[in-house]
């Protein structure tokens, strides 16, 4: 009965401790008006011990000669660097245009940023730093709290004897834990994989330049643009007289029957009139 009553009470405690975790962690916007916890302070002082974690967000819009190229030299850039395309989008409408969101190895941002800027002609590139120390920093001692109380909870049923509903009660506490383990360890790799690959959104364009500085591309693209003008008159009326052509016809062949039927009738008029 007193290995019962123990158990029982031991289950309840680490229950309780679970119960006070779980609410510091579902409710942030209190934990500015209560005390410290103990993972809290041991969070802030690795945060402010250890090396800094960093999300890095980047902008870039480049001017290319092509889109269809510069895409194309994008993809092997980032491929280059270790990284991936997360969503990329291409148009043909106009001139064309792209745009790619990639992931790009952290510690190889900045090489990646001077290859980048080769590809064309830079007119406009912003980085944002996300400092997630802290977070980082305290999900780990939240994640090192849970696996503790997981063991001595491993710990006290494989020590301790009770009836099999006390058995059952720290089963299910042991359960709890573990859930809230695997979700520390979720929340943990997402955040890793974060820091580890910076976020980088690329939008290509058609770079204009004046036709007085580039003359004998503007006249080639000037020529270019009249063929294609004139081609496209051609196409546009024979697509018109293809239309067009079976009523055409149709009134033509009506018109002929009208003209033959109104001369023969002249002619009657004027034989009976002679007669």
């Amino acid at each position: 009965m007193t290995h019962s009553l123990s158990l029982r009470a031991a289950a309840a405690a680490f229950a309780s401790l679970l119960l006070v975790a779980s609410c510091s962690r579902s409710e942030p916007s209190s934990t500015a008006a209560m005390p410290a916890s103990p993972s809290a302070g041991r969070a802030e002082q690795a945060s402010m011990s250890g090396p800094r974690q960093r999300i890095v967000h980047v902008g870039t819009t480049l001017g290319v000669d092509s889109v269809e190229r510069g895409a194309v030299a994008l993809r092997g850039l980032t491929s280059r660097y270790g990284g991936y395309v997360e969503s990329g989008t291409e148009s043909a409408t106009g001139d064309g245009s792209a745009s790619f969101v990639l992931r790009i190895p952290a510690s190889r941002l900045g090489a990646f940023r001077t290859d980048l800027r080769r590809l064309g002609e830079v007119v406009r590139d912003e980085e944002r730093v996300e400092d997630v120390t802290a977070q980082h920093a305290d999900l780990g001692a939240r994640l090192r709290n849970a696996r503790a109380q997981e063991a001595r909870l491993q710990e006290l049923l494989a020590t301790r004897t009770g009836s099999l509903a006390d058995v059952v009660a720290v089963t299910n506490e042991i359960g709890r834990v573990r859930e809230t383990i695997e979700r520390y360890e979720a929340e943990q790799r997402v955040l890793d994989a974060r820091i580890a690959m910076a976020d980088v959104s690329v939008s290509l364009s058609p770079r204009h330049v004046a036709f007085w500085q580039e003359p004998g591309r503007s006249v080639v693209e000037a020529a270019s643009f009249g063929f294609h003008g004139a081609c496209a008159v051609v196409v546009g009326v024979t697509m018109a007289l293809v239309a067009v052509g079976p009523t055409a016809l149709v009134g033509l062949f009506a018109l002929i029957v009208l003209i033959f039927a109104a001369r023969a009738i002249f002619r009657r008029r004027t034989v009976v009139a002679s007669a």
